[in-house]
């Protein structure tokens, strides 16, 4: 036998375990990457649907305001968007400071609700107290306090 068939090259492992890492690190970054692109795609749908029904939404109801031409549904639709927008605000985290004209709003709004008690009232009292406290409330650290920087 020859020196050379005497000594059999053995496979250089480690240049197989740095491929395979630099395999599973390539199939990291793109996974992550395209998970990101999806979640991001599906959340930005999400809200331009949402504005697009709430947009349609206040159309048709100024539509119907307009065509009816009566004192009594045009306050029960306003006093049904500041039910709603009440709920919105209780819900919302507060990471700026209220303006001037926004704590003018809610104080006017306190005002009115204590001269014309909603009907929901009774069942949703407490949100619309934390609605009607929204520029009373500290802000917050983050913009949003689920998220952990």
């Amino acid at each position: 036998m020859t020196e050379s068939s005497a000594t059999v090259r053995k496979p250089r492992r480690w240049v197989v375990h740095v491929v395979w890492l630099a395999i599973a690190i390539l199939a990291f970054w793109g996974g992550t990457k395209f998970g990101f692109q999806v979640y991001n795609a599906t959340l930005g749908m999400m809200i331009l649907d949402h504005d697009r029904v709430q947009t349609l939404g206040q159309v048709r109801v100024s539509l119907r305001l307009l065509g009816d031409d009566d004192l009594s549904v045009h306050r029960a639709s306003e006093t049904t968007m500041l039910s709603s927008s009440l709920v919105r605000l209780a819900n919302l985290p507060r990471y700026i400071p209220c303006r001037p004209t926004d704590a003018g709003a809610l104080v006017a709004a306190r005002g009115y609700l204590a001269i014309h008690p909603l009907a929901s009232e009774k069942e949703l009292g407490d949100i619309y107290t934390e609605g009607l406290s929204y520029c009373d409330k500290p802000a917050d650290r983050y913009p949003y306090p689920h998220v952990i920087f």
